[in-house]
């Protein structure tokens, strides 16, 4: 359990420290669960130096890495697609890609991309900042 978005960010870290590419998160949670801020803390440990936004409009964002064995994040939001608009932005290309890691906020909505390796992030608002996070690895 975490009690504030520090916490819950240094869960995303904590993560980060485990992926080597080629690996799809999936997270799972309701409104104002702590999704986009996983993910940003996520993605700024492995080395995004942009700002992050989520892309519930867009649908998916992709961001650089530069120095190690990663190369890209890639960052998707279900909340207002299904697969085939997620595919249709192209999230296929970088599904198990080496040197890749990809997000996916509402991965529950579009379990059909979901390969079988999935490492599942759970997060439950508990009230307040305080959060319940799962991370389950296949």
């Amino acid at each position: 359990m975490t009690m504030d978005a520090e916490g819950t960010a240094a869960a995303a870290v904590e993560l980060a420290k485990s992926l080597v590419g080629g690996e799809v998160i999936a997270l799972v949670g309701d409104l104002g669960s702590g999704k986009t801020t996983f993910t940003t803390a996520l993605g700024k440990a492995l080395g995004v130096v942009e700002r992050m936004t989520s892309p519930t409009f867009v649908l998916m964002h992709t961001h650089p890495l530069e120095g190690g064995t990663l190369r890209m994040f890639v960052h998707a939001d279900a909340w207002r697609t299904d697969a085939a608009g997620l595919r249709g932005v192209g999230l296929d290309e970088f599904i198990g890609a080496p040197g890749i890691v990809v997000v996916i906020e509402w991965a529950d909505r579009v379990p059909e991309l979901l390969p079988p390796n999935t490492i599942k992030v759970t997060l439950h608002n508990l009230g307040g900042d305080r959060r319940d996070i799962r991370i389950e690895r296949a």
